[in-house]
């Protein structure tokens, strides 16, 4: 969640689907978060507003 947050701060134009998406793929790069369990609970639900 904090680069998921991080990432929208840094960057306003980035839409929060994109932002959980760089988080997912940052997690899935490093081998310690690569299992499912880390990043899959983090969805993004409603609309953008």
């Amino acid at each position: 969640m904090f680069d998921t947050i991080a990432s929208l701060l840094r960057d306003p134009i980035l839409t929060r689907a994109a932002s959980i998406k760089q988080a997912q793929v940052a997690m899935l790069s490093r081998q310690e978060t690569q299992h499912p369990f880390y990043w899959a609970p983090f969805v993004l639900i409603g609309e953008n507003s």
